[in-house]
């Protein structure tokens, strides 16, 4: 039988590692960096959001393939240029959603501002408190 002491003194380093154990990374991102979403995912959630007929996600999906091949090429070419990668990769992603509008009705198009927006906010937020945490 074990002594009272012993089970408290693991009882106390279980709960002392407790926050190591929650203070892990998500595994389905790579640090800092959030992991790419794929093209269903994005689509899915486009379709969940926007109500996208499936004429309109017949269209869609080649537009963010595309977009996909771009960005894993340039992320091939940039991964060490965060500055250059941020830049091109907005550029395509602009170019992208500007492809997409074309294939939104004008409600559809005015909720996905909407949620870009929120979107945008909340990456905001995020790199806010990241530049906090590091000064």
């Amino acid at each position: 039988m074990k002594s009272p002491s012993s089970s408290a003194t693991f009882l106390a380093a279980l709960l002392a590692s407790l926050p190591l154990l929650l203070a892990q990374p998500d595994p389905s991102s790579d640090g800092d960096r959030p992991r790419p979403r794929t093209v269903e995912e994005r689509l899915d959630r486009m379709k969940k959001d926007l109500e996208l007929t499936e004429e309109q996600v017949t269209k869609i999906k080649p537009i963010l393939a595309e977009a996909r091949e771009k960005m894993d090429e340039l992320r091939g070419k940039l991964d060490n240029d965060r500055d250059a990668l941020r830049e091109k990769g907005k550029a395509i992603w602009d170019e992208t959603r500007a492809k997409i509008d074309e294939v939104l009705t004008a409600d559809q198009r005015k909720k996905a501002d909407e949620l870009r927006a929120q979107r945008g906010a909340k990456r905001g937020d995020r790199a806010k408190e990241s530049k906090e945490s590091k000064e």
